[in-house]
């Protein structure tokens, strides 16, 4: 079309494309013709940097050493054992740690191929060998039922509190509103005597 016309803003216009992609496309055209557009250049380095081994193998160990370590204090553990210098990104752990198979407990849904209950049961089974690694190592765990009972007085306790804390408010109205009929009846009686 440029060709025909020689003006190359009409063409550009006529193509929808801005000057700057003519002049980006029209070497690779006067090359190899259409056929030199058809194919994109690739941009990527042929292999992209990957993590060291060592770095991969420290991730690895680290998280199967403190299995409630998530992404981002195992990346800043790495950092640290490194004058602070980050060494892989956290996202980079996730990755690392899925390429290596090691599970993310809490993450339940994210194999879109199971089930509901094989994705509960696959979550309970995960957390439970986290809990049993914990206390394994001699970590105090807490039932759940001594929370709740915990729980429960804690909520009692802080609605005798707002009771208490409510009759309080009540009496303090009733002294403020006696006292307020006690002024207001000898200020009444003394306005009389004055007057008289």
């Amino acid at each position: 079309m440029w060709e025909e016309t020689g003006n190359i803003s009409e063409a550009c216009r006529k193509a929808h494309v801005g000057r700057g992609t003519f002049y980006y496309w029209k070497p690779r055209f006067d090359k190899e013709g259409y056929d030199g557009l058809t194919e994109f250049e690739s941009h990527a380095p042929d292999n992209p940097s990957r993590i060291e081994p060592e770095v991969e193998q420290a991730v690895t160990e680290m998280k199967q050493a403190h299995p409630a370590w998530g992404k981002k204090r195992i990346a800043q553990d790495l950092a640290k054992s490194n004058n602070w210098v980050p060494l892989v990104s956290p996202n980079t752990v996730k990755r690392i740690l899925k390429e290596a198979g090691q599970e993310w407990p809490g993450r339940v849904f994210e194999d879109e191929q199971l089930s509901y209950e094989e994705a509960m049961l696959k979550f309970v089974t995960a957390s439970e060998a986290k809990e049993a690694s914990g206390q394994a190592k001699g970590q105090v765990q807490t039932q759940p039922s001594s929370l709740r009972k915990t729980k429960q007085s804690l909520k009692k306790e802080e609605k005798q509190l707002q009771h208490d804390r409510r009759q309080v408010r009540e009496q303090r109205k009733l002294e403020d509103s006696a006292w307020k009929r006690c002024h207001i009846s000898t200020s009444h009686r003394s306005d009389k005597y004055s007057d008289g």
